[in-house]
Order: C-alpha cells, then sequence, then structure tokens
C-alpha cells in the first residue's frame, strides 16, 4: 500500500512536469515498471483507465507486462485480449507472462497462435526467448529452434543460449552440444547454459570438462558459472577439483557472492569439510534461505545433529530469513539421527503453525522422524493426515513400523499402498517391507512384487532380499541370491561386503558351520576384511556345533590377523563355547576376568553350561547374578529349580 501511494504521488508530480502528449506514456511506462503488488497493480491500472489513457498499444501492453511481473495471467489475458492494434511486443508480454508464471505450455501455444493468424508479425528474439524459456517439451522445442534456423537467429548468441538451454531441461545434451559448437560467439553465458545443462542431466564429469574448455576458448567463468561447477564437484565427491576452483573464486573476489557461497557450504559438506563450510558461513556479509538449509545439512550429514537443532533455532530467531520446507526436511533428519523425538515433534510442531505441515517432502521427513525415534503412533497419525500420499510417504510409514517391531503393521501397510493407492513401490518401500518379513511365503511375494516391478537390483535391495530369506531360513534361497550378486559383481572388491557377512552369519546360526567357515575363508582370500559382527556369528555357530576349537582360533584372529577388539558380545560367546564344552573352569575364569562387566547374556550363557553339566553351585550363583541384572527373567529360578530337582530325584 505504501508503495503504491508512492508511485501514483509520482505519477501526480511527473504529470505536472510533463511538456508534451507522448512523454506521459513514457512516465506510465516507468510507473508500470516499477509496480510489483496485484492489489497496487489493478489500482494504477483504474487510474489511467479513468484518465482516457488505457487503449493505448504501448501502454497496454506495458500493463500486460505489470501483471504478468505480479503474478496475474488472468489480468495480463484480459488486457491483451482488449488491444485492438496488437505489435510483435503485445505478443512478447504476453508470451513472457505465461512462461514466467509457470505455465510453458500456454507460452508455447501462443507464440505458435501468433505465428498462425498474425502474418505480418515476425518474432524477434525477445519472442524466441519468451517462449523457449521455461519449455521442457522437446518435441515443441525442436518445432520453434526450426523455426529460428528460418528467420535467421539461431547463430544469434541469446537466442543460441536460450536453444541450448531448452535442450538441456529436455534431456537432450545431444542437441544442446551440437547447437552450441555451431555458436558464432561463445560468451561466458552460452559456456554456462551448457555446463548447465550437463550438470542437471547427471553428468557431472562432463561439465568439469567443460569448464577446463574454458580458458583455452578465451572465456574466464562468472559466479554463476563457478556456482554450477561446484556443485557437480559436491556431486562428484571431488573436493580436490572443488578447492582449486575455489581458490580461483576467491582470487576473483566472487565468494561473497551469496550462491557461490552457498555452493561451497554444500560442497564442503558433502565431502566432509565441516570446518570449512562453518569459516565460509560465518564469512557471509549476508545470508539467504539456502545459506541456512546448506549449514544446516552440513552438520546434520556430518554426525552433528545437535549442532544442526541449535543453528535451526538461531535461524528462527535471525528474522532476516524465512524458514521453508527445506529448513524442517533438514532439521528434522537431524532429529532423526538424534533420536530426539521432543526437539522433533518441537520442529514438528514450529512447522504445522507455519502452515507447512500439509508440504509432502516435510509431512514424510516427520513420518519417518517419529518412527526413527520411537513414536510409532505419530509417525502414523502424521501420516493419516496427509491428503496426498506418495511413495516416499508410503516407504516412510512402512519403514516406521519395521524398524520397531511393528512387522504385521507394516505388512498391513504394504498391502494397503498396493491395492489402494495410485503411489507405486519404490527401492526404500521394498527394503522396508522386506525387513518385515518374519516368514518365507510373505518374503516370496514380495520378492515376486520386485521382479514384476522392473526395478533393477541394486546392492541394496539384493542384501534386503537375501537377508530376508536368510532370516527366515530360506538358506537354499539365500545361496542363490548370494551367488547372483557374486556372479554380478566378479569380485569381492565390488561386491557389497555386507551380503559376504551376512551370508557367512546365516550359514552359522543355522547350523551349517562348515560351510560358513568355507565362505569365510573364501571372502579373506578375495581381499575382504571381516567385522566384529561376523565373528559373533562364528562363535555362536561353533558354540552350538560343539566345534570348540575352531572357535577358540577364530577368537585369537579376530585379535591377532584382523586387529578387532573383542565386544562384550564375543566374551558372551566365548564363555557359552567353554561351557558347552565342560570346561567350566575356564568359562568361569573368562566370566570373573573379562575387561566388561559381564551382562545377562554372558551370566545366562554360564547358568546354561552349569545346568548342561549339573554344576548346581555355579549354576545357583549365576542365577541370581541374572535375576540382579534382569529380575523381570524370574523363568531362570524355575529353571534352576528344574536342574536342582533332576540332581535330587538321582540320589539313593
Amino acid at each position: 500500500m505504501i508503495a503504491g501511494r508512492w508511485l501514483l504521488q509520482a505519477f501526480r508530480e511527473a504529470l505536472a512536469s510533463a511538456g508534451a502528449p507522448k512523454s506521459i506514456e513514457g512516465q506510465y511506462a516507468n510507473l508500470l515498471r516499477q509496480c510489483r503488488d496485484l492489489g497496487e497493480a489493478k489500482r494504477l491500472h483504474c487510474w489511467i483507465r479513468e484518465r482516457g489513457h488505457g487503449s493505448s498499444t504501448y501502454v497496454s501492453n506495458m500493463i500486460v507486462q505489470m501483471y504478468g511481473k505480479c503474478g496475474s495471467v488472468d489480468d495480463a489475458w484480459i488486457v491483451f485480449s482488449s488491444i485492438q492494434a496488437r505489435n510483435v511486443f503485445s505478443w512478447n508480454m504476453i508470451i513472457a507472462a505465461f512462461a514466467q508464471n509457470g505455465h510453458p505450455e500456454r507460452s508455447v501455444a501462443l507464440f505458435w497462435r501468433m505465428i498462425r493468424e498474425e502474418p505480418g508479425i515476425i518474432p524477434t528474439r525477445i519472442t524466441f526467448l519468451h517462449a523457449l524459456e521455461k519449455l521442457k517439451n522437446l518435441a515443441e522445442g525442436r518445432k520453434i529452434h526450426e523455426l529460428a534456423i528460418t528467420v535467421g537467429l539461431e547463430s544469434d548468441p541469446a537466442v543460441g543460449t536460450a536453444i541450448v538451454t531448452m535442450y538441456g531441461k529436455s534431456r537432450s545434451l545431444a542437441d544442446a552440444k551440437r547447437v552450441f559448437d555451431q555458436l558464432k560467439r561463445r560468451d561466458v553465458v552460452a559456456w554456462t547454459a551448457l555446463i548447465t545443462a550437463y550438470t542437471q542431466n547427471g553428468h557431472c564429469e562432463e561439465a568439469l570438462d567443460l569448464y577446463s574448455s574454458m580458458d583455452p576458448d578465451g572465456v574466464a567463468p562468472n559466479q554463476y558459472t563457478f556456482t554450477i561447477v561446484i556443485d557437480a564437484c559436491a556431486e562428484l565427491g571431488r573436493l580436490d577439483v572443488g578447492i582449486a576452483i575455489h581458490a580461483r573464486i576467491t582470487a576473483a573476489g566472487l565468494e561473497s557472492w551469496i550462491e557461490v557461497a552457498n555452493s561451497l557450504i554444500n560442497l564442503y559438506g558433502n565431502c566432509k569439510r565441516l570446518r570449512d563450510a562453518e569459516r565460509i558461513f560465518q564469512r557471509m556479509p549476508r545470508r539467504s534461505s539456502v545459506s541456512w538449509n546448506s549449514m544446516i545439512a552440513a552438520y546434520a550429514h556430518n554426525g552433528h545433529p545437535g549442532d544442526a537443532i541449535d543453528l535451526y533455532k538461531r535461524m528462527r530467531g535471525d528474522g532476516s530469513v524465512k524458514l521453508d520446507p527445506v529448513t524442517f526436511v533438514n532439521v528434522l533428519g537431524a532429529c532423526y539421527s538424534q533420536e530426539d523425538l521432543a526437539a522433533g515433534r518441537s520442529i514438528h510442531r514450529d512447522a504445522i503453525a507455519r502452515g507447512l505441515g500439509s508440504h509432502l517432502v516435510l509431512a514424510s521427513a516427520a513420518v519417518s522422524m517419529y518412527g526413527r525415534c520411537g513414536s510409532v503412533e505419530e509417525s502414523m497419525a502424521t501420516f493419516e493426515r496427509m491428503e496426498i500420499k506418495d511413495g516416499v510417504a508410503w516407504s516412510a510409514v512402512i519403514a516406521a513400523l519395521a524398524q520397531n517391531g511393528e512387522s504385521s503393521s507394516a505388512l498391513h501397510f504394504y498391502r494397503r499402498m498396493i491395492w489402494s493407492s495410485s503411489a507405486r513401490p519404490n527401492e526404500a518401500t521394498f527394503i522396508s517391507v522386506l525387513e518385515a518379513c518374519s516368514f518365507a511365503d510373505e518374503g516370496i511375494k514380495i520378492h515376486q512384487h520386485i521382479v514384476d516391478s522392473g526395478i533393477v537390483h541394486s546392492t541394496m535391495i539384493s542384501t534386503a532380499i537375501f537377508n530376508m530369506y536368510a532370516k527366515c531360513g530360506r538358506l537354499d534361497r539365500a545361496r542363490e541370491i548370494f551367488s547372483s550378486m557374486r556372479a554380478s559383481r566378479g569380485s569381492f572388491q565390488s561386491a557389497n561386503d555386507v551380503s559376504w557377512m551376512n551370508m557367512i552369519s546365516a550359514l552359522a546360526r543355522h547350523g551349517s558351520i562348515d560351510e560358513a567357515l568355507e565362505l569365510f575363508r573364501e571372502m579373506r582370500l578375495e581381499g575382504g576384511k571381516p567385522s566384529e559382527i561376523v565373528f559373533i556369528s562364528i562363535l555362536h555357530g561353533c558354540s552350538h556345533s560343539g566345534t570348540m576349537e575352531q572357535g577358540l582360533g577364530h577368537f585369537l584372529a579376530m585379535i591377532q590377523d584382523h586387529g578387532l577388539a573383542p565386544r562384550v558380545e564375543h566374551y558372551g560367546c566365548l564363555i557359552d563355547l567353554l561351557g558347552r564344552g565342560g570346561h567350566l573352569d575356564l568359562a568361569q575364569d573368562l566370566v570373573d576376568q573379562m575387561p566388561f562387566e559381564p551382562d545377562a547374556r554372558a551370566w545366562s550363557n554360564f547358568l546354561g553350561s552349569c545346568r548342561l553339566h549339573s554344576d548346581r553351585d555355579r549354576a545357583e550363583a549365576a542365577a541370581i547374578r541374572v535375576f540382579e541384572l534382569e529380575p523381570e527373567k524370574a523363568a531362570i529360578y524355575v529353571s534352576l529349580s528344574g536342574m536342582c530337582f533332576a540332581e535330587e530325584d538321582e540320589d539313593p
């Protein structure tokens, strides 16, 4: 309102000093260009019309432009339709209005309508620029490109660059490169357009190669070029190249540009150089929402969720920037990592209070956060409140249920998704629902769904299928999946080492200890490095198969050959191994001398061995220790009593 009153007052003053009628249109034009508020635009339009100047083609064109910049294509169209003597500028203004307000198809339709209905009007370079501005439709783009060739504008640097951009958005990089190569003059804008096309289509290495070709061509990169190549480095994790480009940015005095600094924060965050990201952030003379969001993401993704939450609080209190859905998605991710339910709940409520609760990605992030923090009820409630549920949302709620042991509910939601939703399961959905499978029959059906869906088996989904079969005791199927994964990758170095560990563990825990140890040897021969987890499974398998010597050997090898420090779980397995083998004295010594305070599992293992070998005194002492650590397990006393009664029955 204040700006609008100022505009009208400025116009009145201009009228008082205007000498000729033609200068009045110029004054109108200046005021119309400055107006950005729709309400004031309507008042200004009405004011001009009341003074009898609204029928001028020149003024009408400027009013169309004003409405376009104020976001009202409907008003722009009404004014355009009323123009009696349209010229190329009239068409340029209405095409731009639709293109700049998210209606590229309509702008292209108007472009062709002008060609068809106004044969006397020749499209200018501005006409082509507006028609191509937001276009992603390859077929329509080719037609406009052909017309540009016909009217001799293809080699115009601005039009040629717009065509390069259009082909990049349409994912036709070969066409983009061909048009670029044909440009008579390739300036920094053209180079940046081509580099952007390659980066946005996932060809980041080629984008960096193009960047390297700019200097030999005599073209220096500008801040926009630097922004996009730093983004390419972040995507590739090419810290070395990014540091070199950063040095050049500093030399050019461009680090203070917000977009450049934001990209540098993203680069250093992605490459785990958190302190460098912090330095860039702290040196910024002013920050946008993207700056804050990038730094929050850097903290969240580098194991500093507490710092991410603190920075969100600083951003919230700053007042100069707007918290957007990306802010909340990043900080909810930090709460997810830290499993901080109280903070996550407060942040989610803040998002809802700001009118962002229905945002699809944000709501899905909240579903995941609640699930990770153990609040299944809030996770499900958030999901059910979502008006639109895409594959990400369904995957989030299924994962939340599976992670919290709600397997039957996870499977129920998966069936709901299949039967009553337009969303299709994606890789994340299948991984989560496979985790929820407790029976092979369920898993086989879901495995078939994966095959039918046509999803290419990535390492993660193949591992999930394998884990499901191993967990359900279907070692035959697990072997098949493992063998196919191994064959497709050729060697351990390129295979998923987790699948090796899981196959060994599955065999060991299901009684196939010899096969497990043989596979363990193969893994070692192919350069694999075992984890602490696989040794727990091997020790467990050796204990239950009675192969005590092999178990002891692998325990020593874990320490001496692989440099792994035993955990309390390893000692628990070793106690069980010795006890089952009848070496209760050694097992007792291990319980007393292990470098950890024995947990309930270690004492339970020892108790089981004492019962197996009818050592009543040790069993009583072990039972007391278990009861002290886990008093809810009174069944242990029943077990001990059963052993004692059996002994008394055997006495003469």
